[in-house]
Order: C-alpha cells, then sequence, then structure tokens
C-alpha cells in the first residue's frame, strides 16, 4: 500500500508500466465533467471509474480484495477513511473470489486506517485487502484499475 499526494506521485511512476500515463490522466482530466462510472484510458489494461457515492459507517463496508488488477483511489472531494489488512490474514468472508468483477469480500475488521483528504492518493496491490468510502458524508473519487 502507499499513500501519498497526487503532486508527490510521479515518485511511484516505476512501480508498474501504466503508472506515468494514470498519473499524468488523474492530474489533468475533470472529474466534474468527465462521466460517472467507467472511463476507458487503455481499455481493461487501464481504467478509471468515477464515483459519487454516500460514505458508510466503518462497520458497514467489507473489506474488498482483488487479484488481477491494482487499486490507485484518488479522492476529489469530501474526506474518506479506507481500512486495510493484510489479504492473506482476511478469514471470513462474504463472497468468494469471482474473476468476473475481480473481487473477493471479507467482514475481517481492518488491522488498520487511513485517512483521505482532496488531492490524496492510495495504491493498493491484491496483497492489500481494503474497505473504502468509510465517510460520514458524500465523497467523489476516482478508483483506478491497473491490470498486472
Amino acid at each position: 500500500m502507499v499513500l501519498t499526494d497526487i503532486k508527490d506521485c510521479v515518485r511511484y511512476a516505476g512501480l508498474h508500466p501504466a503508472f506515468a500515463k494514470l498519473f499524468e490522466f488523474l492530474r489533468t482530466a475533470d472529474f466534474d465533467v468527465l462521466p460517472d462510472g467507467r472511463n476507458e484510458i487503455d481499455g481493461d489494461a487501464l481504467f478509471v471509474n468515477n464515483f459519487r457515492l454516500e460514505g458508510k459507517a466503518r462497520d458497514e463496508q467489507p473489506l474488498e480484495m482483488h487479484r488481477e488488477y491494482i487499486d490507485v483511489h484518488f479522492l476529489l472531494s469530501g474526506k474518506e477513511t479506507i481500512g486495510w489488512k493484510a489479504t492473506d490474514s482476511c478469514e471470513h468472508f462474504t463472497k468468494d473470489y469471482a474473476a468476473e468483477g475481480d473481487c473477493a469480500l471479507s467482514d475481517d475488521a481492518p488491522t488498520a486506517y487511513v485517512d483521505l483528504v482532496p488531492g490524496d492518493m492510495l495504491i493498493v496491490w491484491p496483497e492489500d485487502a481494503h474497505a473504502p468510502g468509510i465517510s460520514a458524508a458524500p465523497i467523489h473519487k476516482a478508483v483506478a484499475k491497473i491490470k498486472l
């Protein structure tokens, strides 16, 4: 997991070949006019979901896990908390992994939480089970999906 500000993202561009293209998109896109939902940059290899959503309480948001994609959460407005737990430590699954949707869900409690403010970016790999969208108010965020 990497937590950083979008202005410092260039430091992480070497971690994956698609990161440079993604970071440029995140820095320059106008998310207020970008359509909600999926916005393709490079087909299934790299796309960005533009979300406006109501926040959930910590105990309402399950941990999610992916195998095929890296997630990059980029907060645009509001305040968001994201729970974290090592994927290998998850024991209680409410949804087994499904290749379609690349997701499994667990109701285990996160072992750590990070708080995001607009401009913050959180990169999570398959080993990072995460519970996004924890907030007392609506949030606007982008979630990029990068194929491993």
